[in-house]
């Protein structure tokens, strides 16, 4: 043997070494590896892993029926992980202290289950299940989102990981739609549309498969905390460059996703934006007393039935072309659908019709695209007003938060309001009933609201 295998064969103390083979991790052990991590990283920080998770979560994982598990939406799989994470950490009092912060809401909100729940009997059984549990797991949504966010860190924990989580998303669309990435999990691609002389350079879509409606929600929070919170001495996302960045990604998804209800969100965002930041010299802007509140809320639910009624008055052809044959025509497919709706919800006024039969009885494939009008048409007064109740409440409480004395606190009233305001307006436009993004929007404020009652004792 020679003195150079010696040495090979020697470590540096001297002592003889054996040759080893070098190890390969499988994609099992890797992937467990990761997972570890994550569930490591999700115990030390569960407010920030929650935001992340449940935005995500939106887009369509796993079956191709869109499922992490065959039958249950991701974000439910998301929330029951995330309330037994709740319970093991003893977290329920938090949750609990958030409802009676936001009672009336929340016991509004129940009313609408138990409705939704009994109309399953006299609906005709099973096939209208879905639509209570559906109710159901929107209340639990909340309420694991309000244990979660134990306290004001915790808070911005969860709306910092919302950002990251828009900004994943970003990403994604900008590699799917320039076909860096083909990646199985986007929304398909889709032809390009056109908007007046501006001709979109990339395909139609989104780099999770989720309705560019509940990403419009995800987004406009994400710009409206970094854009109200980016040059305060805390910041909800840093370093600033990171959040310029996170920014930048969900409004380039925005433009990618190309449609109306879409840029019309987000324009609104970027409005709210500019006006929330002149209203933060106020110390206490008019609409943070109780009276204000509801006058705001009011002045707000007639702007937006305004606008319905003169949308197809006012607004330029222009802007309703997309560039295809149908693109005029969709939308006024929809007014007239809206307005069928309303014939509906005069026939039948007190229990409505039930969800998922406005086709069949009006032989119409299209739907209603307003959440609350259809809510109204499906359940009837009976169930239609403790809806809009429970929403108009979530909005007084965001508002009333903007004129907190402490600046933490109003800080994140003026990231919550704006973007109340803007899932309020994308209602107008969209079709869902599950809706997660304002699911853990109504329980951050409700995390809020229970902060500022902690702060008040």
């Amino acid at each position: 043997m020679d003195a150079v295998t010696l040495e090979a064969l020697m470590t540096r103390d001297g002592s003889p070494s054996t040759t080893q083979r070098p190890r390969v991790r499988s994609l099992g052990t890797r992937l467990a590896s990761a997972l570890a991590r994550l569930a490591l990283a999700a115990w030390r920080r569960p407010a920030f892993a929650y935001g992340l998770l449940m935005a995500l979560a939106v887009g369509r994982l796993g079956t191709t029926g869109g499922e992490l598990l065959p039958g249950v939406p991701s974000t439910l799989v998301v929330t029951l992980a995330f309330f037994a994470l709740a319970l093991w950490q003893r977290r329920w009092t938090h949750a609990w202290s958030a409802w009676r912060a936001c009672a009336a809401a929340f016991w509004l909100y129940t009313l609408v289950c138990l409705i939704e729940s009994v109309s399953v009997l006299y609906r005709g059984g099973t096939p209208y299940l879905p639509f209570a549990l559906g109710r159901w797991s929107f209340l639990a949504i909340c309420v694991t989102t309000a244990a979660m966010a134990e306290d004001v860190d915790a808070l911005r924990d969860m709306l910092s990981g919302n950002a990251y989580a828009a900004g994943i998303i970003g990403l994604l669309t900008v590699l799917h739609a320039t076909r860096v990435l083909r990646l199985p999990f986007a929304l398909s691609l889709m032809p390009a549309r056109t908007f007046g002389p501006i001709h979109m350079p990339v395909p139609r879509t989104l780099g999770v498969a989720m309705s560019p409606d509940k990403f419009a929600m995800i987004a406009a929070l994400t710009l409206v905390t970094i854009g109200l919170t980016y040059d305060q001495p805390l910041p909800v996302v840093r370093p600033r460059w990171v959040a310029a960045l996170l920014a930048l990604l969900a409004i380039l998804a925005c433009l990618i996703a190309q449609t109306r209800a879409v840029y019309i969100s987000i324009l609104f965002a970027l409005a709210l934006i500019v006006c929330f930041r002149l209203l933060a010299r106020v110390r206490r802007p008019w609409f943070s007393g109780a009276a204000g509140a509801w006058a705001a809320v009011l002045l707000y639910a007639l702007a937006l039935v305004a606008a319905n009624v003169a949308f197809s008055r006012w607004v330029p052809i222009e802007w309703l072309d997309t560039g295809t044959s149908s693109s005029i025509r969709n939308v006024e497919i929809r007014i007239e659908v809206n307005a069928l709706a309303l014939q509906m919800f005069r026939r039948w006024p007190w229990l409505g019709i039930g969800h998922d039969r406005f086709e069949p009885l009006t032989l119409d494939d299209n739907g209603i695209h307003n959440v609350f009008l259809e809510q109204m048409v499906a359940t009837g007064l009976v169930g239609g007003v403790p809806y809009w109740l429970f929403h108009a409440l979530i909005l007084v409480a965001a508002l009333r938060a903007c004129g907190d004395r402490r600046p933490a606190l109003a800080g994140l009233g003026r990231v919550l309001a704006p973007a109340v305001l803007v899932v309020y307006l994308t209602y107008q436009f969209f079709p869902g009933f599950l809706n997660t993004p304002f699911a853990v929007l109504s329980g951050l404020v409700a995390a809020l609201a229970r902060e500022r009652r902690r702060a008040t004792a």
